[in-house]
């Protein structure tokens, strides 16, 4: 993962950036109105430089951002650049608060469960290289497959 560009003071002025936002009075987002990477995410242009639109976004709030942290979306609204609905923090803790498989997986092995809901203390683990799977989510996949050849 490469760092964000960091952003310079005066890159952009908060009442330009203000002509680019739109609220939205039902969800609380600031809506993003300018240009958008094909990802959703708001891009702020100038002098032919870009910066992720959120990020100016906080940075126009007073709020430190270091290069190397991750803004997470709390609203999990790709183009809203309400400070309030963002939060500086570090690429796994964004990974964990996700959507993504991945955000499930690592939050229902968090709380002591797999994705399925089998009790990790109770059914324990099957270890298949370096990776770890729920011992009772393979012993099911085993059954289904022995049925679906007994057919």
């Amino acid at each position: 993962m490469t760092a964000a560009k960091p952003i310079e003071i005066g890159f952009i002025s908060a009442e330009a950036f203000a002509t680019r936002v739109v609220p939205d009075p039902a969800t609380g987002c600031h809506n993003w109105r300018g240009k958008t990477r094909h990802d959703g995410y708001g891009v702020v242009v100038r002098n032919r430089s870009s910066r992720q639109a959120h990020r100016v976004a906080l940075i126009l709030a007073g709020i430190d951002l270091p290069v190397d942290a991750v803004v997470d979306h709390l609203c999990r609204n790709r183009r809203c650049v309400n400070p309030a609905h963002l939060d500086v923090t570090t690429s796994r803790t964004n990974t964990e608060r996700g959507i993504s498989p991945i955000g499930a997986y690592l939050r229902a092995h968090a709380s002591g469960r797999c994705i399925n809901g089998h009790d990790l203390a109770i059914v324990g683990f099957h270890r298949a290289g370096r990776t770890k799977t729920c011992a009772q989510c393979g012993r099911d996949r085993v059954a289904a497959y022995k049925a679906r050849r007994a057919s």
